[in-house]
Order: C-alpha cells, then structure tokens, then sequence
C-alpha cells in the first residue's frame, strides 16, 4: 500500500516539477515589437522570428527570421 502510495506521489512530484519548469522557460519567449495598421508584431526569442498578426483577417503571418548584427 506504501508502496503505491509512494508512487503517485512521485509522478505527481514530477508532473509539478515538469509543470514549474516549462513555465518558466516560456515566461519571456514571445514579446510584442509593435502595432501597425491593424496589425500586431510579436517576436519569439526561441526561434528568433517575427510573426504579425492581422486582426481584421484574424491571421499569422511570418515575417522574417531574426539575424542579429553582432555575434550575441
């Protein structure tokens, strides 16, 4: 019975733990760049991307991959 017990308590343990540390990692990814026309820029930090949506068309669009000018 302890032993299950045990168990349950470990997955659960780990679901949270797994849960915290995806939110985390998430927290700063997407940032809004700016509004324009009708359209809003949002720039991903994992990927290093431009994404604008269109809020008349209620649509995605991928603008351009982000090189940096400098080495980071």
């Amino acid at each position: 019975m302890f032993d299950k017990f045990f168990k349950v308590a470990l997955l659960m343990i780990l679901a949270a733990f797994l849960f915290l540390f995806n939110a985390t990692i998430q927290k700063g990814r997407f940032q809004p760049v700016t509004q324009y026309e009708g359209s809003l820029g949002i720039f991903d930090t994992q990927k290093g991307v431009v994404y604008m949506l269109d809020i008349e068309r209620d649509q995605w669009t991928l603008i351009k991959p982000f090189t940096p000018s400098r080495p980071i």
